[in-house]
C-alpha cells in the first residue's frame, strides 16, 4: 500500500463436493469478514457462482461452472475473471471482451452477475 499497490482478496471457488449452499455461503461470509478487517476489496467468485447456480442447482448447472470436481469451466473462469476485474479496478465488467465462442447475451449475464456480487460483497 505504501507504494500504491491495491491489495485484494481472491475468493477461490470451492470444490464441487462442498455442501451447497451452506459451505459456499460460510466460505464467502468468512472472506467478507477478512476483507472488512483488512479494509480491502474481495473478488467474490463464490458469491457470483452462487448467484449463477441459484438455490437448488442441477448437475447441469454445476457443469456450467465446473470443468471437474474442483476446476472452473470456461464459463466459471470467465465469471471469476469478471470478479477479479471489478475488484482490481472498482469498475463494472459489463461490456468487456468475451470469448468468441460465448454468446454475447450469456457473456453479459455473467458480467452482470459478477458486478452484482462485487457490489453486494464490497459495501462499506
Amino acid at each position: 500500500r505504501g507504494r500504491g499497490a491495491k491489495p485484494i482478496i481472491y475468493e477461490s471457488p470451492l470444490p464441487q463436493a462442498s455442501a451447497y449452499p451452506e459451505r459456499f455461503r460460510q466460505f464467502h461470509d468468512d472472506n467478507v469478514a477478512l476483507v472488512k478487517s483488512l479494509q480491502v476489496a474481495v473478488a467474490p467468485a463464490v458469491a457470483a457462482w452462487m448467484k449463477r447456480l441459484g438455490p437448488q442447482p442441477s448437475e447441469k448447472d454445476f457443469q456450467a461452472v465446473y470443468a471437474d470436481w474442483i476446476h472452473a469451466s470456461p464459463r466459471g473462469a470467465y465469471i471469476t475473471g469478471c470478479c477479479l476485474y471489478a475488484a482490481l479496478t472498482g469498475s463494472s465488467p459489463i461490456g468487456l471482451y468475451h470469448p468468441a465462442d460465448m454468446p454475447a447475451e450469456e457473456a453479459r449475464e455473467l458480467q452482470e452477475t459478477a458486478w452484482e456480487a462485487f457490489l453486494e460483497t464490497n459495501r462499506p
